[in-house]
């Protein structure tokens, strides 16, 4: 879990979208390892163009990678000897969408995704060593850099165009990025860097060093985006918006009265609501699975362990009685409600914080399992046991290796 050292209302206030952010040791336990990458990696199609090498630029894909024929199927596999060699001269790996194809770094992303209440995705960065994969640029979206594994040097310089969209690039600008930056620093495991979309920075590996991180890429409803469905779904409801233009004519009278209603309606809070319905129904987030349990026959008993809500709002519909999570409409009575509202409120919970009395117990532990079933909450690992566990077991082979070993 993600310490990030202020509440969502305060980073909202006063760091998003405004004001870099640096949090020191926000990561207590480390949830990604070498080995996960590997496992992603061992699954990965690499002609899917989401995994790059980068070094002075783009390596192109055909350098590292090989199609063949497996069994009568068209498969594409990393040559490795290529693809080490290319990493010991210091490219670095660029893994595109990781939280697709890795669940501790999905659970990552998902929970920065909750703690600022819109959609995220996420990318991984290898390097050991190397000259840097980037130059001084700035991202169309926030980003939080979590530090994973070694450390890495970051710049961030301060915006010189605000809050820029997705086509608004930064390599028509090089020339305007500040010669002194705002942050120059190391960003060691378990730090977080949140860079607002329009900050110029580079990150650069360090010398023989290994490092991954992984960014973050906030995704949130834009105002653009407001205007361009209402141009689709409500303006056209008023006459003064479905007027021609005539091209001998200025129309200037008839703009001006098209305007008029357009603001009436984009202001409206019922057309917003409604725009923010729409989202929320739309919305998709894939999940982890619990096949040993929720495909079982019969599978009965009381949920163990914490849950989360599959959805990146803090909010349920404004536009509706129902809750809408992972694009389902639920319609709970008010009991239901108020607990899944707990779950809205926090980034997870357990059956014992759901459940407000003993008397609640047994219907919070069949409302769960009904919300898991539906893909409406999942569980989620507590490291902490995880680490314990893993500690007992290290505990048990060095006592069997060395009788000095005792256990307390």
């Amino acid at each position: 879990m993600i310490d990030f050292g202020v509440s969502t209302e305060r980073f909202i206030e006063e760091y998003y979208e405004k004001q870099f952010f640096v949090r020191k040791g926000a990561l207590a336990h480390r949830p990604v390892t070498w080995k996960d990458i590997n496992s992603a990696l061992f699954a990965w199609d690499p002609r899917d163009g989401l995994l790059q090498l980068f070094k002075d630029g783009p390596i192109p894909v055909e350098h590292y990678t090989e199609t063949f024929v497996d069994l009568a199927m068209q498969r594409s596999k990393i040559v490795k000897d290529t693809f080490y060699e290319l990493l010991q001269e210091g490219a670095t790996l660029v893994l595109n969408r990781l939280e697709t194809k890795s669940e501790p770094v999905h659970d990552l992303a998902m929970e920065i995704a909750r703690f600022v209440g819109e959609k995220a995705v996420a990318n991984g960065y290898a390097a050991f060593g190397g000259r840097g994969t980037f130059a001084q640029h700035w991202d169309t979206h926030d980003v939080f850099a979590v530090q994973l594994i070694g450390r890495k040097r970051w710049r961030v310089f301060a915006p010189t165009f605000a809050l820029p969209l997705p086509h608004q690039k930064s390599k028509e600008h090089k020339q305007e990025c500040p010669a002194e930056p705002v942050f120059d620093g190391y960003l060691e495991a378990g730090d977080v860097l949140y860079i607002p979309r329009g900050w110029w920075h580079e990150a650069v590996p360090l010398a023989s060093e290994e490092t991954f991180h992984i960014a973050v890429g906030i995704h949130p409803m834009l105002i653009r985006d407001y205007v361009a469905w209402s141009c689709f779904k409500t303006l056209p409801s008023d006459i003064a918006l479905r007027q021609s233009i005539k091209a001998e004519r200025d129309n200037l009278d008839g703009l001006a009265l098209a305007a008029q209603a357009a603001e009436e309606l984009l202001v409206s809070k019922t057309n917003l609501a409604e725009f923010k319905r729409e989202v929320f129904s739309n919305e998709r987030v894939v999940s982890r699975f619990a096949i040993e349990t929720l495909g079982k026959p019969g599978a009965s008993g009381e949920p163990q362990g914490q849950f989360r809500l599959n959805s990146v709002y803090r909010t349920a519909s404004p536009a509706s009685t129902n809750v809408y999570v992972n694009g389902q409409a639920i319609r709970m009575d008010a009991a239901s409600q108020r607990h899944i509202a707990s779950l809205f409120s926090r980034p997870r919970a357990s059956l014992e914080e759901i459940s407000k009395s003993p008397d609640q117990r047994e219907k919070t532990s069949a409302l769960l399992q009904q919300l898991a079933d539906k893909d409406v909450i999942s569980p989620v690992p507590d490291y902490r046991v995880a680490m314990r566990s893993i500690f007992q077991q290290q505990f048990k082979e060095n006592s069997h290796q060395n009788p000095k070993y005792q256990e307390i």
